[in-house]
């Protein structure tokens, strides 16, 4: 799952990550993120900080309750020392820096080579 309210933003990550073989089901709220959290299969999470309803750390925490072992990477546009202390507190699985996050993804996101012979 993908959660960013920029829209150009969202679908350019959901362009990538669909190129490293990932369904990808995009929101662009905490509330939307919730919602398909109990409504769909969802592998893991990308989310912005920063979202209208609430931020990352609040979405994170939601997901840490309801499905612990879910992998999480947060991304902002201004990462502080105070947000990656609360995420790492709550089981992040990283916390990176919007700027940094293209050469990153295969590696946060490895491709699903299944997907990718199937759909060749």
């Amino acid at each position: 799952m993908l959660a960013e309210d920029n829209d150009a933003l969202r679908k350019l990550l959901a362009l990538r990550l669909d190129a490293l073989g990932h369904d990808v089901l995009s929101v662009d709220s905490v509330a939307e993120a919730i919602s398909l959290l109990e409504s769909s299969h969802i592998d893991s999470v990308l989310s912005d900080h920063s979202m209208p309803g609430g931020n990352g750390l609040q979405l994170l925490a939601y997901v840490r309750n309801r499905k612990p072992d879910l992998p999480f990477v947060l991304m902002s546009a201004a990462v502080t020392p105070e947000m990656q202390a609360a995420a790492t507190a709550d089981g992040v699985s990283a916390v990176v820096p919007k700027e940094d996050l293209g050469p990153l993804l295969h590696v946060l996101f490895p491709p699903n080579r299944a997907r990718l012979r199937a759909s060749a």
